[in-house]
């Protein structure tokens, strides 16, 4: 399987999914039209790969700086499913705006429910 790269659009983020490495990046704004349109191949092709590696060091990087209430259901997901991979060591980057604190506080609420995954609250000065 190939990595997963999508280019950022003026509604939706910019998707760097490295398999070689086990990064994986969300970067930019999402408010698609259609969010579960957008991102079910998405979700389908890091299923797909947490399925196939074993005690793989996964670093997963959330750099939004806005993003709709249909992608705040589809990044809970991406929460769920990364803490499901329980035979791998998930590690979850929140990046956030400094001075954003909703933005820091939902990270906070969303990290609330793992157990398995490492989350790390990442403040940025500039914009991501």
């Amino acid at each position: 399987m190939k990595s997963l790269k999508i280019n950022r659009t003026q509604r939706t983020p910019e998707i760097d999914f490295n398999l070689e490495l086990n990064t994986f990046v969300i970067k930019g704004e999402s408010y698609p039209e259609d969010a579960r349109k957008f991102y079910k191949p998405i979700i389908e092709f890091l299923e797909v790969h947490l399925n196939t590696v074993q005690n793989a060091d996964i670093i997963f990087d959330f750099e939004l700086t806005y993003f709709n209430s249909s992608t705040s259901k589809i990044i809970s997901r991406l929460f769920n499913l990364l803490e499901n991979s329980k035979d791998n060591n998930v590690i979850i980057n929140w990046h956030y705006l400094e001075d954003d604190d909703y933005m820091k506080e939902l990270g906070e609420e969303l990290a609330d429910d793992l157990a398995y995954a490492v989350f790390n609250n990442v403040p940025k000065i500039f914009p991501c």
